[in-house]
């Protein structure tokens, strides 16, 4: 009878458990915070990144960690971390232990998991009543992610001191590289800054925060996972200092980006880093000597033919002066100018209408009240069709449209991607091959 009696309680207490486990609030997902939006080369290399809205440094979510940073922060914040089911008991039984001794709350027994269930809830104030529901939650977490989720999850969204939140808006912003590229002394630093971000702020508490590296660096040789001249060297390496600047190397395409829906996300891009630069540079050494004849904006767009990848991507200068820089002058509309005559040449020849060597007209043309001039003001009589690109007359070329019609022509460029033709043939006219039509550079 007694057993029996036993047994209900028993019965009771896991149907009452079961119960409360179900109704336990779980973020879905684990964090709903707002994230920056980075713009990354086609290699992976870091080329711009926006704040998040809540003005944290807080990078989307990684598709994966370091093998140096899993092997560190399990070593200094969870060292059994792959055998526990989200709560360590000994861990537990020994916080419980230091806060009857200290009478006040001095330790959490946190393992991981229970970290990252923390945050997500938002760091409420540590009683008992709350650790009891921070453990049901992270049993539930642990029944519904995989470590290795949970790892990611709780690196992605850990504090690293200041407005810096995530490991690899830390690694950037303390190292100017990623995780993936960080020794194991720099690794060590992100591994305990997140238990103590404010206390041990790289440059606010260097001795505590190169007592505490070097400690865990010591653990890491004991593991057998670094050697003793490993070891010294990493002891020798600095401490990072004061914080990096983000690279600033494409806004305009970053902002495109965010403008055409991609805000707060990793925008994976075709450009390649070190091409970028050096166009950068190019744009504003050519912008400074043209601001001798107040010129302000310039850009360029590299493309490379045979893929038709963009390689770089230029929106404006960056000289100083108020010459709306922000401004996209690479899909801002004006006049192309003689940027149409090659897409005519093209189209003739693919019509039938001329051969490269054929002979066009160049003379005085008064057509419907349209009066076109070359720019020399000259007139060569007849021309070969190639000559007249290259040199960019303006007279054969009218006379090419008349020819080809500038009906057809207006549909052939809507045909092949130009949306900012958006009027009837008859409002251009003529004019749209000497640029009397607006579009774009990224159109062209």
């Amino acid at each position: 009878m007694l057993n029996r009696k036993y047994i209900k309680i028993l019965v009771a207490i896991t149907i009452l458990f079961g119960l409360w486990f179900i109704i336990t609030p779980l973020p879905d997902p684990v964090f709903d915070d707002p994230y920056a939006t980075t713009l990354l080369a086609e290699d992976g290399t870091l080329l711009n990144a926006s704040i998040a809205d809540d003005m944290q440094w807080r990078f989307p979510p990684s598709d994966s960690l370091p093998d140096k940073f899993k092997t560190a922060i399990r070593l200094y914040e969870d060292e059994y971390f792959y055998y526990h089911f989200g709560v360590n008991p000994v861990s537990i039984v020994r916080a419980i232990s230091q806060n009857i001794e200290a009478g006040e709350i001095v330790s959490g027994g946190s393992t991981l998991s229970m970290q990252t269930i923390r945050m997500s809830l938002g760091n409420k104030e540590r009683t008992y009543w709350q650790k009891f529901v921070e453990v049901m939650a992270t049993f539930k977490l642990e029944l519904l992610y995989s470590k290795e989720d949970i790892m990611k999850t709780y690196a992605d969204h850990a504090p690293f001191g200041g407005n810096i939140v995530g490991l690899k808006a830390a690694s950037y912003r303390y190292y100017n590289r990623s995780p993936f590229q960080l020794s194991w002394a720099e690794t060590a630093v992100l591994a305990v800054l997140p238990n103590h971000p404010a206390s041990i702020f790289p440059g606010r508490n260097d001795k505590l925060l190169r007592q505490k590296r070097d400690q865990l660096l010591t653990k890491l040789k004991n593991k057998g996972i670094l050697t003793d001249d490993e070891l010294e060297m990493a002891m020798a390496e600095p401490l990072p200092g004061k914080k990096k600047s983000l690279p600033q190397l494409s806004y305009h395409l970053l902002h495109r980006a965010i403008k055409d829906g991609a805000k707060g996300t990793n925008i994976h891009s075709t450009l390649d880093a070190n091409l970028q630069v050096r166009v950068n540079r190019a744009v504003e050494s050519h912008s400074k000597k043209m601001a001798a004849n107040h010129i302000y904006n310039a850009a360029a767009v590299v493309i490379e033919i045979s893929s038709g990848k963009t390689l770089a991507y230029t929106g404006n200068s960056d000289n100083p002066g108020i010459h709306g820089q922000h401004v996209d002058v690479i899909t801002a509309l004006r006049s192309p100018g003689s940027l149409l005559k090659p897409i005519l040449y093209a189209s003739a020849i693919d019509e039938g209408l001329i051969l490269p060597q054929q002979l066009l007209k160049d003379i005085p043309l008064f057509y419907e009240g349209f009066n076109p001039k070359n720019f020399n003001k000259k007139y060569k009589g007849a021309v070969p069709a190639n000559e007249a690109l290259t040199s960019s007359l303006n007279v054969p070329f009218v006379h090419l449209l008349i020819a080809h019609g500038h009906e057809k022509f207006l549909q052939k460029l809507k045909n092949v991607g130009f949306e900012s033709f958006s009027h009837a043939p008859d409002h251009y006219g003529l004019s749209m091959i000497l640029g009397g039509a607006e579009t774009s550079l990224w159109e062209i």
